[in-house]
């Protein structure tokens, strides 16, 4: 009787596992077809996950997140501007905020990073989970529409000094 429930316990840790690999390998597919960089870190700010954006930003392997060092993809310029932020989502807080960084390809990026603080069930931050995006072309087209209202306002004021002008 002990070994068949032991077998049967055997089966079912089995069975469990198998669950919990295919339920990470859906997890993985769908944060690696997100156009964006998703990641978690812990409070001593290691990575233990990092999604296939990082690979193509960056060149890091996705397999290898404890690998992974913030300053060392970012360089430390960019590192020290966001480090604040980091600070501040690590204490719990949650924080959004915009920089520019180049990816491997050595191209410019606007790009917008939220981080969500990860808490234990006593509340203690456990880490953060990290949303990061492209917004160069939306910045790209910010720039556009102001330059747009310019001109319209320049087109308006030339326009009603020329009326006064007439009238005088």
């Amino acid at each position: 009787a002990l070994l068949q429930a032991n077998a049967e316990l055997e089966s079912r840790v089995l069975a469990r596992t198998a669950e919990l690999q295919r339920s990470e390998h859906q997890m993985r597919l769908v944060t690696d077809s997100i156009p964006a960089l998703i990641a978690y870190f812990r409070q001593d700010r290691s990575y233990t996950y990092i999604n296939r954006g990082y690979q193509d930003w960056f060149g890091l392997d996705p397999a290898r997140p404890e690998t992974v060092s913030a300053r060392s993809f970012l360089g430390s310029e960019v590192y020290e501007r966001i480090r604040p932020f980091v600070a501040r989502a690590l204490t719990g807080q949650p924080v959004t905020f915009d920089y520019e960084l180049q990816n491997r390809a050595g191209r410019t990026l606007a790009v917008r990073t939220s981080l969500i603080p990860d808490r234990a069930p006593d509340g203690e931050v456990l880490g953060c989970f990290e949303l990061t995006f492209d917004i160069t072309q939306e910045k790209q087209s910010q720039a556009l529409v102001v330059r747009a209202q310019k001109m319209k306002a320049m087109g308006q004021l030339t326009g009603g000094l020329a009326h006064d002008f007439n009238n005088i």
